[in-house]
């Protein structure tokens, strides 16, 4: 059965559809005319070959005939998960904003630009950025305008001159949206001496002023407008004057959780135990997807990563993603995906009718699950009782692995202290008895007294393939 990708239909000339396990684009005359053409002129090859643009077959559409318009039809790359912006660090958004400007700047060389700038045109395959939209490509003559460029802003440049500028990370902001932040809303935002920053006056101020003017314009001027344009060369100066704008920014946002490693009170010995278990539980998994849920700078997510073909490190703390993230980069690493995700606000479905978006949890299901100390920070500091944990964990991932740190541990008395008399039960006897309604239990260590593993198969996961 082929059915039409709900996160395409803005554009009808290109559309996504999925048939059986793999994606499918269709193009209309002229967009499939444009896309060839770009292939002969060598960028589109170039931009794949370094990884640049989703690598793409070639299928006769007569083998697909329920896909319209389809006078060309390409097979993308099917990348074992897709992130969204709201799952992104501050440097996985900056290097996505590079990413779609020296795609642009290396289209205009050809006679070729994007005419789309959304955020959600380009995700990650582990941590390196890559395009996903083939069909965003147009033509542009030596005379042109880069349309898109009021969406990079509300895309890319708001979001990060809030966070760089203002210190506010973006993430709780984009969550509800697949519009950005427009440039209206961030001009309300930057006060002070943040308005004095570089590139706010002219990408958020000035274009903020321009489109209250252009709102009383009537329709001949409106045309006017839209018609202006410049030379090429002009277009790729400012493109290029964006992209060094972008390179300088930086983060000044310094996470709650980023030297939570370094504080976790296990000795030598007792780390080295919980390592082991950790590993030997990934060994009897093995390959597939491993989400690590709490995964901070991501020790455990790096330890496990050459037994799975795919790991997803998630963590609540920006700052503490984006470490990991930066990290991963300079090695070249594709296969582990950092993400920023808050379990108690994780990002939902979104856009029109709330499908145009899958949420996160629609998207990420995976062989084991990493669950290292994060009960307690659920149920103690999110008020989640033990048992809705849990039932995330078997819905998760067929395989879990789930560290319960006791009432006495020095962490839980610390997070602990403003805890009420009336939150959800946290005790050890209620994770046990929860924990086995759940999952069939297959080994359990206290590496210190304080602390238990418990490596257990998904009950949830038997019962959907039985029902099947």
């Amino acid at each position: 059965m082929t059915t039409t990708e709900p996160s395409s239909f803005r554009d009808q000339s290109s559309r996504l559809f999925v048939a059986e396990s793999r994606f499918l684009r269709g193009f209309d005359e002229r967009s499939a005319e444009t896309f060839l053409a770009a292939e002969a002129s060598g960028v589109v090859a170039a931009l794949v070959g370094r990884g640049k643009l989703v690598a793409y077959t070639t299928v006769d559409p007569s083998s697909v005939p329920e896909i319209q318009p389809s006078a060309l039809v390409i097979c993308p790359e099917t990348l074992p998960f897709v992130s969204t912006p709201p799952e992104w660090s501050f440097s996985m958004l900056k290097d996505a904003a590079l990413l779609t400007l020296d795609i642009n700047a290396e289209l205009l060389d050809h006679g070729f630009i994007l005419k789309d700038a959304t955020a959600y045109n380009v995700t990650f395959k582990g941590a390196q950025p890559i395009f996903l939209d083939h069909g965003s490509v147009e033509r542009i003559g030596e005379q042109g305008i880069w349309s898109a460029y009021g969406q990079f802003v509300d895309h890319f440049v708001s979001p990060l001159f809030l966070e760089a500028y203002a210190g506010v990370a973006f993430q709780p902001r984009l969550r509800g949206t697949v519009e950005g932040i427009p440039v209206a809303e961030m001009n309300a935002l930057l006060r002070g001496s943040s308005r004095r920053r570089k590139g706010v006056l002219t990408h958020v101020a000035l274009r903020s002023r321009l489109e209250r003017s252009a709102s009383g314009y009537g329709a001949e001027r409106r045309t006017e407008v839209a018609a202006t344009q410049l030379p090429r060369q002009a277009v790729k100066a400012t493109i290029v004057k964006l992209r060094k704008l972008i390179a300088r920014l930086e983060s000044p946002v310094v996470g709650e959780w980023t030297d939570y490693e370094d504080a976790v009170p296990y000795a030598d010995d007792e780390h080295e135990q919980k390592r082991v278990f950790v590993e030997r539980a990934a060994r009897s998994v093995g390959g597939g997807v491993l989400i690590d849920v709490g995964a901070n700078t991501g020790s455990f997510s790096r330890a496990a990563s050459g037994l799975f073909d795919t790991v997803l490190a998630m963590d609540i703390d920006p700052s503490a993603v984006d470490i990991l993230y930066r990290r991963l980069a300079s090695e070249g690493n594709t296969s582990i995906t950092p993400l920023v995700v808050d379990l108690l606000n994780p990002t939902p479905a979104t856009g029109w009718r709330n499908s145009e978006r899958a949420s996160i949890f629609d998207r990420a299901t995976g062989d084991l699950g990493l669950w290292l100390a994060v009960l307690h920070h659920l149920t103690i500091t999110g008020g989640i009782p033990l048992p809705l944990s849990l039932d995330l964990a078997a819905m998760l991932t067929r395989y879990a692995l789930i560290e319960f740190v006791l009432p006495t541990d020095p962490m839980v008395e610390l997070i602990g202290t403003s805890r009420s008399s009336e939150a959800a039960p946290y005790d050890l006897a209620t994770f046990q008895a929860e924990i086995e309604k759940r999952f069939e239990v297959i080994e359990e260590l206290y590496p210190k007294p304080t602390r238990l593993l418990v490596f257990a198969k998904s009950l949830a996961w038997d019962e959907a393939s039985a029902r099947a």
